[in-house]
């Protein structure tokens, strides 16, 4: 799951990991901390989003989508 995920090619989501942390940080924002609430689904604590990873028939994380506002936006894995 750690890796650029590209929701369009001037606004990314880069997920990195610490230790057993987790954080996510989009362009030209502030790194958070997400947290698993199961295999493919994260959720942030200080904004109300899920991130959910989208996997390959061989289980390779593809790409995922964020979901907040009331919105669904798929972002591609890039790196």
């Amino acid at each position: 799951m750690v890796g650029e995920y590209a929701v369009v090619p001037t606004f990314k989501l880069t997920l990195t990991r610490e230790g057993a942390q987790m954080f996510a940080q989009a362009t030209n924002q502030l790194r958070f901390p997400v947290y698993a609430s199961s295999d493919s689904t994260m959720f942030y604590k200080v904004v109300d989003a899920t991130l959910t990873f989208q996997h390959d028939a061989d289980g390779a994380v593809t790409g995922l989508v964020l979901h907040q506002n009331g919105r669904d936006i798929p972002a591609t894995k890039t790196k």
